[in-house]
């Protein structure tokens, strides 16, 4: 695993970056979730190993500015200009040809403004928070309640005018915006309120000519993957043995999804 630092238009930027054993694989960026406002590129670094492992390619965690102290677009700026880094960094040798965006939550969210702004093969988004103007969502005992979730959202995104506008949710984006973007696999998770992002989606690339497939989790929990693949799905007060090995299972299948979308993605 190696560290890189960037500096463009006068801002540090940093990223983890895992080499595949084989030359000129695709490069798969991910981007960390936490609603806009925690997180780092280090906390997905098991699922980077988990990734690698599965199918050969190379890995790529990016850092970003966090609200509150950044706003919008802070993040996004930062994504987009280390992901044009990575592409102008000559000493990774990857395929420029292949390049996949992976976001979970917050960071499926950034995945999208990327793949709107740099040409990308194909977008998997995990449990994507897309409309931060919705503040009532149907509510699961486990998934984030819509106080948190309003919270998160204006401390990223004060403008509740922003919050109605594709950059700050894109879920409403126009169809015809919406055709930029590649092949993408959403994976939503039965027990989060906010599935119904990823459905809604779902339905807008549908409308809009892109090839699109979606797959529920029935029993997932929101950020599951992360969770899982980080080493944190244990037996809690919170947390039953019977709910860590559904958690378990249904990352193990959200993997096997992922290898097999990124190996042969849907046109």
């Amino acid at each position: 695993m190696n560290e890189y630092n960037y500096c463009r238009n006068n801002r540090y930027l940093h990223c983890f970056y895992l080499e595949s054993e084989e030359p000129n694989q695709p490069l798969i960026v991910d981007i960390h979730g936490g609603g806009f406002g925690f997180g780092e590129a280090a906390d997905d670094i098991g699922l980077m190993n988990r990734l690698s492992k599965e199918t050969g390619y190379n890995l790529a965690s990016l850092d970003y500015r966090l609200s509150p102290e950044y706003k919008i677009p802070a993040a996004i700026d930062d994504c987009v200009d280390l992901v044009k880094c990575l592409l102008e960094d000559r000493r990774l040798s990857f395929d420029r040809t292949r390049l996949y965006l992976l976001g979970h939550s917050a960071g499926a969210n950034l995945a999208i403004q990327v793949a709107l702004q740099i040409p990308v093969q194909a977008l998997v988004v995990d449990y994507p928070w897309l409309d931060l103007n919705k503040t009532k969502r149907k509510h699961y005992p486990m998934a984030i309640p819509s106080i948190g979730l309003a919270w998160f959202g204006r401390r990223y995104c004060p403008d509740p005018e922003l919050r109605k506008t594709y950059l700050a949710s894109p879920i409403y984006l126009s169809e015809e915006q919406a055709k930029a973007l590649p092949p993408t696999f959403i994976l939503t998770s039965g027990q989060d309120s906010l599935q119904i992002d990823g459905e809604r989606f779902f339905d807008l690339l549908k409308r809009a000519g892109v090839p699109v497939k979606l797959n529920r989790y029935p029993l997932a929990r929101h950020g599951f993957i992360e969770v899982v693949s980080d080493g944190r799905n244990k037996v809690s007060f919170l947390t039953s043995k019977k709910t860590v090995k559904e958690q378990n299972e249904e990352y193990e299948q959200a993997i096997a999804d992922i290898r097999e979308f990124l190996q042969n993605p849907i046109n």
